[in-house]
Formats: structure tokens, C-alpha cells, sequence
């Protein structure tokens, strides 16, 4: 495949583990179990409908590990499509929240956005090698 020295997803890697970290926040923070909290989301789906915004970054995980760019590059479009759906279907439910406390009904809780952004910047660092991985 290729050589780890060659391609650094340091930089991507750790803007995904923030990321995922803001998403297991907001989960947590607006859950039926969560005390104190003055809002919550209108019910467990729209719980469900975040965490199905990760449940496939273990694909990503795999190429990374397998060094392999292709898989990489596949993985991240299916990640892209994904999110293209999320953003498409729940938004507006991920906006629609109780509007007791500080959250404003209208305001997405999670920036589905960067999520695209992120991934599109490891599409981009990785796709010149495939190029070379394809040349050998």
C-alpha cells in the first residue's frame, strides 16, 4: 500500500475526535436521563438520528489502519452522502428543540456542516495518494 510516514491525518484525526466528542456531549446533555437541564430533544429519535451521524466512522478507522487510500476515499463518500442525508432529512428535527433555557429553536445543536468539512479534508489530503498508490 502506501507508507504511514508519508501520509499525516494527524491534524483531520483530531478534529474528528472533537467533533465526535461534541456530538456524545449533546447526546448526553439533552437525553431523557440528563438532570437539571431545563431542554431536551423532542424525543429518543432525534438521540438516534445524532448518534447515526458516527456510527460509521469505524469504516474510516479500518482504511486508516489498513493503509489504504483507496478505501479511504471510498469510505469518506459514503461519509459525505451520509451526511448530505442527515442534513437533508434532520436538520430541522435536530433544530426543533423545547426552547426553555438557552437554546433557541432554529439553532442546530451540532454543525452537521463541519462534519462534511472534516471529512472533505481528509478526502483531500488523501487523494494524492491513490494517485501514486495507482502509478506503482
Amino acid at each position: 500500500m502506501m507508507n504511514t510516514q508519508e501520509l499525516n491525518l494527524t491534524s483531520e484525526l483530531a478534529r474528528l475526535l472533537y467533533y465526535t466528542a461534541h456530538i456524545a456531549t449533546t447526546i448526553r446533555q439533552h437525553s431523557k436521563q440528563a438532570t437539571g437541564r431545563t431542554h431536551r430533544l423532542r424525543n429518543g429519535k432525534d438521540i438516534c438520528q445524532l448518534a447515526d451521524t458516527l456510527h460509521n466512522f469505524d469504516l474510516l478507522g479500518h482504511a486508516i489502519l489498513a493503509n489504504n487510500p483507496k478505501t479511504m476515499l471510498r469510505v469518506c463518500d459514503l461519509l459525505l452522502k451520509d451526511y448530505q442525508r442527515y442534513i437533508e432529512r434532520y436538520a430541522v428535527a435536530l433544530a426543533n428543540v423545547e426552547t426553555s433555557g438557552n437554546i433557541k429553536a432554529g439553532n442546530y445543536m451540532v454543525d452537521l456542516q463541519e462534519g462534511m468539512e472534516i471529512i472533505t479534508e481528509i478526502q483531500t489530503r488523501v487523494r494524492p495518494f491513490t494517485k501514486m498508490a495507482s502509478a506503482h
